[in-house]
């Protein structure tokens, strides 16, 4: 897995060199790692590369999950591929799962769990973000102007996810039509806008959690639910366990 802050490189006896797009990613497989670059000494270089073994990716990614399915034929081949076909921009939770990484301080055996939880998510979001793409790539019928005004939805909904809009206030926002923003939406984005609004909230309260700050019930009512049990539920339906396992607060 390949994260570009800022990188420009050559392959080893090519004098062209090739310059990545910023805050851009991939993920690669290659039956052999004897692969060499050279990164020019005068071009500011900012990268992170996380090398995952067979076993561990498969590990991580069972081969029957149906995650990533062609990406994982193609390395079960033997095939030499990458996730995208160029480098894409990584999301808001790409960037605060490498800074979570970046400032681990564990050690031993609580070092390495921690490190395999991330990678997983790293794995996961880049299926999450693989998917929009290939569901965008395969959606024609969807005109620009809609596609504008479907981005514009999902940004208003990415800043204003605690006090989210109804599906009619949020079409009136666009100034689209409520049947044709909810059906565009999954289509554009993999998921209802109800479930993506779901899955903010419960990446947020996963943040809070992490902090060890707050009880359950103030973190219930920073993400936007009023009573504990409707949030507790909502919890553990997306992360599989309920959230009183995780927090160190009541």
């Amino acid at each position: 897995m390949e994260f570009i802050f800022q990188c420009a490189r050559s392959g080893l006896g090519n004098q062209e060199k090739e310059t990545f797009p910023k805050n851009s990613h991939n993920v690669h497989f290659s039956p052999s790692l004897d692969q060499k670059f050279r990164i020019p000494e005068v071009s500011p270089s900012d990268m992170i590369v996380i090398i995952l073994s067979l076993d561990l990716y498969f590990r991580l990614i069972p081969k029957d999950s149906g995650l990533l399915k062609k990406f994982t034929d193609s390395i079960q081949l033997g095939k030499s591929c990458s996730l995208f076909d160029s480098y894409v921009t990584f999301t808001t939770w790409i960037q605060s799962v490498l800074n979570d990484i970046e400032k681990c301080n564990y050690v031993g055996e609580l070092k390495r769990l921690y490190l395999e939880n991330k990678i997983q998510e790293l794995l996961l979001l880049h299926f999450d973000l693989y998917q929009q793409y290939h569901l965008n790539s395969q959606s024609p019928k969807i005109s620009s102007e809609n596609f504008e005004k479907l981005k514009e939805a999902k940004s208003l909904l990415d800043t204003n996810f605690v006090n989210a809009p109804s599906l009619t206030e949020l079409s009136k926002m666009i100034y689209l039509n409520e049947y044709t923003l909810k059906k565009e939406f999954k289509i554009c984005f993999g998921t209802t806008v109800k479930q993506y609004i779901i899955s903010l909230r419960m990446k947020y309260a996963m943040d809070l959690i992490k902090e060890g700050e707050h009880s359950i019930t103030e973190i219930a009512h920073k993400c936007g639910y009023n009573g504990l049990i409707q949030f507790s539920t909502a919890f553990k339906k997306f992360y599989g366990r309920p959230p009183t396992s995780l927090s160190r607060l009541p």
